[in-house]
């Protein structure tokens, strides 16, 4: 009786929360699709890349001269991402993307958290 009331929890989730769901499920498609992994500089990556490099191999942040924005919390996180699977322009590239996902996420339970319906969130 307890599995069946999981699996009826479970399937309540999906249902309260499919336009939740259906949005990650495009993002995903979206990624498969595009192929974003691949270990090279798109546009200005490579400046911010550079930052989270120096910050890697000296322990001080740096940022360039060509770069337009100082985003120094992405940069921290680029490095505690780097020193845990390595640097490189795929995980970087990566580690936005689940920012993107957790932001995401975030933003619609706290939608949902100030009274929006589902379809609003």
């Amino acid at each position: 009786m307890s599995l069946l009331s999981g699996v009826m929890d479970r399937s309540s989730v999906v249902r309260r929360h499919g336009l939740l769901w259906l949005g990650l499920a495009a993002f995903v498609a979206a990624i498969v699709f595009v192929n974003p992994l691949r270990d090279m500089p798109l546009e200005d990556d490579w400046a911010y890349a550079w930052s989270v490099e120096r910050l890697v191999e000296t322990g001080r942040f740096e940022a360039h001269d060509w770069a337009a924005a100082n985003p120094v919390l992405l940069v921290y996180w680029g490095w505690l991402v780097s020193t845990l699977f390595g640097f490189s322009f795929a995980v970087l590239r990566a580690s936005t993307l689940v920012l993107a996902v957790v932001g995401w996420v975030a933003f619609y339970f706290l939608a949902k958290h100030h009274g929006l319906d589902n379809d609003e969130a």
